[in-house]
């Protein structure tokens, strides 16, 4: 082997070298940014555990005004021709759980992609109020509960087109929300899902805290309406 051929081995080795430390680089930085997603909000619940998945990504669980909360998110790239987009779910556990065992789920523009939504298995479909989004997919699975009380809580949630799944459960209220998008360019040149690495604004949290809070407050125990 002559001089210039070693000379293009080993120019070929160290740049392999060189993007493998890139890539490592990187992945490193990645996986610490999936997991500092709720950081910005450390100062403001009481964080008790926390559990990252296969992916990196880190869900919480805290107490917040007295209620244990839990947040998380998920990464959605089934539904074709769209960007992939991270969703972010908010779960406040009610204090004192509905004994009357009331059900609705609220999933607004339907794609049949949407994984983490109980209601594609619930067959029972329930009259939105007036007012309600329009292209939403509203269903039971045992009875609703008084839409009237939570009619204005609904509106102001879905007000903001962010919101894409309300989910009332007798143990828990969970909000889907749209936390991220992933980066257009790079995703339409390599088919990578790329977000940015900001933790997620804790302002935004607590706001919708507050008003799934106020959501659940207004719900009463007893069911008064007919599915």
């Amino acid at each position: 082997m002559n001089a210039d051929a070693i000379y293009v081995l080993i120019l070929a080795l160290f740049s392999s070298s060189c993007l493998f430390a890139m890539y490592r680089h990187h992945h490193r930085q990645v996986l610490i940014s999936r997991q500092q997603l709720f950081d910005d909000c450390h100062t403001l619940i009481e964080l008790t555990s926390s559990v990252t998945d296969e992916q990196g990504y880190t869900s919480i669980y805290a107490d917040w005004n007295d209620t244990r909360v839990k947040l998380s998110v998920e990464v959605d790239n089934l539904t074709a021709r769209k960007l992939p987009v991270m969703w972010m779910h908010i779960t406040l556990f009610r204090t004192h759980k509905d004994c009357s065992g009331t059900t609705l789920d609220i999933l607004a523009r339907p794609q049949n992609t949407e994984s983490f939504s109980p209601s594609w298995q619930w067959v029972k479909p329930v009259m939105p109020l007036a007012g309600w989004p329009q292209h939403a997919r509203y269903m039971t699975k045992t009875q609703p509960p008084l839409l009237t009380s939570i009619d204005k809580d609904v509106k102001d949630l879905f007000a903001d087109v962010r919101c894409k799944e309300l989910l009332i459960t007798p143990g828990a209220i969970r909000l889907t929300y749209l936390a991220k998008q992933s980066d257009r360019g790079h995703y339409l040149l390599l088919r990578a899902i790329n977000f940015d690495n900001k933790p997620i604004e804790s302002s935004l949290i607590m706001g919708l805290l507050h008003k799934l809070d106020a959501l659940a407050g207004h719900m009463p125990e007893v069911q008064n309406e007919a599915a």
